[in-house]
């Protein structure tokens, strides 16, 4: 599992809470830092996180809008399926 994919899957597992680059670092274990707020900053900017600045600190946590995508397409799979069968 790529540090990336370790980012999100933590994320996803705290769902309605946030963490912030140092609390992730620390929780995956991923050093440098620095490594952790580019991957942060990459999640941000492809809508796959939603992030916010609050003085020296960024703050993370999945994003609302990406979770409601695919709960409405798993929605959308399962009403298929029922038609299906």
């Amino acid at each position: 599992m790529t540090n990336r994919e370790k980012v999100l899957t933590f994320l996803r597992s705290i769902l309605f809470e946030d963490a912030s680059n140092s609390e992730i670092a620390r929780r995956l274990d991923i050093q440098p830092h620095q490594q952790v707020f580019q991957i942060t900053q990459k999640l941000l900017s492809d809508g796959l996180i939603e992030g916010k600045q609050s003085e020296r600190e960024w703050r993370f946590r999945i994003s609302t809008v990406r979770t409601e995508e695919v709960s409405a397409a798993s929605e959308d799979v399962r009403e298929v399926s029922v038609q299906l069968a």
